[in-house]
């Protein structure tokens, strides 16, 4: 009776878990994927009728897959992957961090979207000035979505640098209908963190808000709840929609919310793959002549292992909200 959904879960670093929220049970291929969001985008301007479907991309910052932070999400594995399917052969174009936001978000590659001048810095060599890139947006694959009559919300990390959203004017960038956006924080955090769990700021569709380190404060949870609510009025409404949802999560420093701070058996070792504590000869000399990882070494590697599993926890509890509230629509 309501709007089917795809539900995708992405890492900046590993591929996509779609899975297909609706009335039938059904297994998306990577092909039907890609072919999803090539009618959408092609499809003559119309508003959807309810039977179209809603699209949840969500998508993690520097998960990984080999060290195995999927076991960490039961959620996720049994509720999208189990139920879905997973895309074992999936390829990130520029697999570092504001590029591969900044490719998404603007729908080009990096290389049309770089820094002239090779001196500047930019978002990492990405030009995200709109001062000096005014049409970096222009192409963004959401404004596609708009004119096919999707609602569309951002939810989390947008991009490293934020031009004109965090700062005067505070804009909403083209292509959003709602923005719940992770500024750049410039309060002083004790774990160091340029980003945030807690005392985060934020953009909240063309206005900044503040919060604190206090219980209802943790950062993928305000995420989680903020895009939750959006979409139960979407669902409400029967508007077709697509929600972007980016928690910070598990990126150092790692910060579980306290509800999760003690989850997993401390100590907990992060895997010893062959790759571990291992140098040859035939290495370039950069890393040849890395000295071997100490135990005071491997003991902190140890413990951000752990607290990213404990942070991954937070997300999870976001997909089992959206999900069950999908199906019960």
């Amino acid at each position: 009776g309501g709007f089917a959904t795809y539900f995708l879960c992405c890492s900046r670093h590993f591929g996509c878990i779609p899975q297909y929220l609706g009335s039938h049970h059904c297994h998306l291929t990577s092909i039907m994927l890609n072919l999803l969001l090539l009618l959408l985008l092609l499809r003559p301007v119309v508003v959807f009728g309810k039977n179209n479907p809603n699209i949840i991309l969500m998508m993690t910052d520097d998960q990984d897959l080999l060290l195995g932070s999927l076991n960490a999400m039961d959620n996720l594995r049994h509720m999208v992957r189990e139920a879905g399917v997973q895309m074992i052969n999936y390829h990130v174009h520029t697999p570092k961090c504001c590029p591969s936001r900044a490719e998404l978000i603007t729908s080009r590659y990096e290389h049309n979207i770089r820094v002239q001048n090779s001196t500047a810095q930019g978002c990492m060599r990405v030009n995200v000035s709109l001062a000096d890139n005014p049409h970096f947006y222009d192409k963004s694959f959401m404004l596609g979505l708009q004119k096919a009559g999707y609602q569309t919300g951002m939810f989390g990390k947008f991009s490293n640098v934020m031009s004109k959203i965090c700062t005067e004017p505070y804009l909403i960038p083209p292509g959003w209908d709602y923005m719940y956006a992770m500024c750049p924080n410039k309060r002083v955090h004790t774990d160091g963190a340029t980003l945030c769990y807690t005392n985060c700021t934020w953009a909240h569709n063309g206005k900044i808000e503040e919060t604190n380190d206090g219980p209802t404060d943790y950062a993928t949870s305000l995420i989680g709840n903020h895009s939750l609510n959006w979409i139960k009025n979407m669902t409400a409404q029967q508007k077709p929609f697509f929600a972007y949802i980016t928690p910070h999560a598990p990126h150092s420093p790692a910060t579980p919310a306290d509800w999760y701070k003690n989850a997993f058996p401390n100590p907990m070792k992060a895997p010893r793959t062959p790759n571990w504590n291992y140098t040859a000869k035939d290495h370039h000399w950069m890393i040849r002549n890395e000295p071997s990882i100490s135990e005071q070494a491997a003991q902190k590697i140890d413990l951000m292992f752990v607290k990213r599993w404990r942070t991954l926890l937070s997300v999870d509890d976001i997909v089992v909200a959206l999900v069950t509230h999908l199906k019960n629509v």
